[in-house]
C-alpha cells in the first residue's frame, strides 16, 4: 500500500544555519570536503569550486565559465564531467582547483540534463534523445558507445552495477539493463503521478524519485525487472531534488526550502525536521555534519540538530574503530558499523585480500558517534574482504565475507 499521510519522528529535531556563499543562480552541488563543488544554471561563472573546511567564512577556489548552462555534473577522481545542455558533455580538470580547465567535450544533438560516471563510461540523460554512453577512458577524446531511447524525455541517471536508473518527464522511472555497454536494454518502468525533475536516489533496495508538485516517490528495486512503487510521500512545495545517506532522505522543495525525512522504514517516511531557504532549494548532498544546498542565490550550508531526550541521552563511543558488519557471512549487501570519538575526516573502503581497494563507501567530514553504512557487493564475486576505517592517521580493519 502506498503511504500518504506525513509521518512525523518520535523525537523532535530542527535544521540550523550554519553559513552561506553568495552566488547567482545555484544550480548542483556536490562535495568532496573539504572542497564544495557547485554548478549555476543561465548565470557565470558555469562551474565554482568552494572551499567549505570553515563554513563560516567560505572561500573561492576555481571557477569556470562557459557558453551553455551547466544542468548537472558529476565528479570522478581529477576530472568533473559536466552535462552542458545542448553543448552536450564537457570534461574539465580540476585537479589544481584554482585552475579548472576544459579538457574534452562531445555533443549528442539534444539538451544533456545529467549525467553519472561509472568506471570508463559516462551515462548522459539527454532529454528527447534518451539515454547515452560514453567511453571516457581518454577525456580528452570522449566517444560514444551506444545509445537507449523509448520516446521519453530523459532528466535523471544513477548507475548501480549493470542497472542504469532513469527519470524522464513522463515515466517517472525507467530502469536499463548496461551490462552490455553495445547494447542497453529496457527492464520497465514505473508510469507514477509527477513530472520527474533530475532528483533520483538509490538507497538499499529502493530507488527515491522528485516528481515536483507530486513530492518524493518511492520504489523497490530489489528486481530491476520488477520495480515496485511502495510510497508516496507529499512534500510541500515542488520538489526539485534529494540525496538519501544515514537512512535519511534530503529534500530540496524549490520555493518551501528543504526537509529531511527518516527512511528507515522506506515505507513510512517520518519527517525530522525542515527550513526554509532564503531562495529557491534545488540541488541537495549532506554528511554526517552538513547539509549544502544550491538555493539559486546561494551556497548554504545547514546543520540538523537533536533536541529530543533519545539523543540527550545518547552517550559517545569510547574507541574508535570498526564494531561489526551484519549479516555476516552475507549475500548482495551488508551493513558496516564503526564509531567515531571525535568530529574527524574519513575514508571508509572495501579492499579485496591482495589489499586491493574496491570502492570507498564514505569519504569525507563526519560528527562523533555510531555510524553504519550499506556495502552493496552485488557485482563482486564470493570471498574474503576487508572493511578499513581511516582518520587521523589511525586505521582499523574488519574482515568480512561474501557468500553468494
Amino acid at each position: 500500500m502506498l503511504a500518504g499521510a506525513l509521518a512525523v519522528s518520535a523525537y523532535s529535531q530542527s535544521i540550523e544555519y550554519v553559513g552561506s556563499y553568495q552566488l547567482t543562480n545555484s544550480f548542483e552541488v556536490m562535495v568532496d570536503w573539504p572542497l564544495a563543488y557547485v554548478c549555476q544554471h543561465l548565470a557565470f561563472p558555469n562551474f565554482v569550486i568552494l572551499d567549505v573546511s570553515n563554513p563560516e567564512d567560505i572561500e573561492m577556489v576555481g571557477l569556470l565559465n562557459h557558453s551553455h548552462p551547466t544542468q548537472d555534473f558529476d565528479i570522478k577522481g581529477d576530472y568533473a564531467f559536466l552535462a552542458n545542455d545542448w553543448d552536450g558533455l564537457q570534461i574539465v580538470d580540476i585537479s589544481y582547483p584554482a585552475d579548472p580547465h576544459y579538457v574534452g567535450g562531445i555533443d549528442f544533438g539534444d539538451r544533456a540534463y545529467a549525467v553519472f560516471v561509472k568506471g570508463d563510461i559516462a551515462y548522459v540523460a539527454d532529454g528527447y534523445a534518451g539515454l547515452f554512453l560514453i567511453d571516457v577512458s581518454d577525456v580528452t577524446n570522449p566517444t560514444i558507445i551506444s545509445s537507449y531511447s523509448d520516446n521519453f524525455s530523459a532528466s535523471g541517471i544513477v548507475v548501480r552495477g549493470d542497472v542504469a536508473y532513469m527519470t524522464d518527464h513522463s515515466t517517472l522511472l525507467q530502469t536499463i539493463d548496461v551490462s552490455d555497454p553495445f547494447n542497453p536494454t529496457g527492464l520497465d518502468s514505473y508510469c507514477g503521478q509527477g513530472y520527474a525533475r533530475r532528483g533520483i536516489a538509490l538507497y538499499s533496495h529502493y530507488a527515491f524519485i522528485s516528481a515536483w508538485a507530486y513530492g518524493m516517490h518511492i520504489v523497490d528495486i530489489t528486481d530491476p525487472a520488477s520495480i515496485t512503487p511502495v510510497a508516496v510521500q507529499p512534500t510541500p512545495g515542488n520538489c526539485f531534488s534529494l540525496y538519501c545517506a544515514y537512512d535519511r532522505a534530503y529534500v530540496s522543495n524549490y520555493d518551501a526550502g528543504i526537509q529531511v525525512y527518516d527512511i528507515s522504514d522506506p515505507m513510512n517516511p517520518s519527517l525530522m525536521g525542515y527550513y526554509q531557504t532564503p531562495g529557491n532549494a534545488r540541488g541537495i548532498v549532506a554528511d554526517e555534519e552538513y547539509i549544502y544546498v544550491a538555493d539559486e542565490a546561494s551556497l548554504q550550508l545547514l546543520r540538523l540538530t537533536t533536541t529530543g531526550t533519545d539523543d540527550l541521552d545518547r552517550e559517545l563511543p569510547l574507541e574508535f574503530g570498526i564494531s561489526r558488519n551484519y549479516p555476516n557471512p552475507f549475500n548482495a549487501s551488508t551493513t558496516i558499523e564503526f564509531e567515531l570519538t571525535a568530529p574527524t575526516h574519513i575514508d571508509l573502503s572495501v579492499y579485496n585480500i591482495n589489499g586491493q581497494k574496491l570502492e570507498s563507501l564514505r569519504h569525507g567530514s563526519m560528527v562523533a558517534g555510531k555510524h553504519s553504512v550499506v556495502w552493496n557487493a552485488q557485482n563482486v564475486s564470493s570471498g574474503i574482504y576487508f572493511a578499513r576505517l581511516e582518520a587521523s592517521g589511525i586505521s582499523k580493519s574488519l574482515k568480512i565475507q561474501l557468500m553468494k
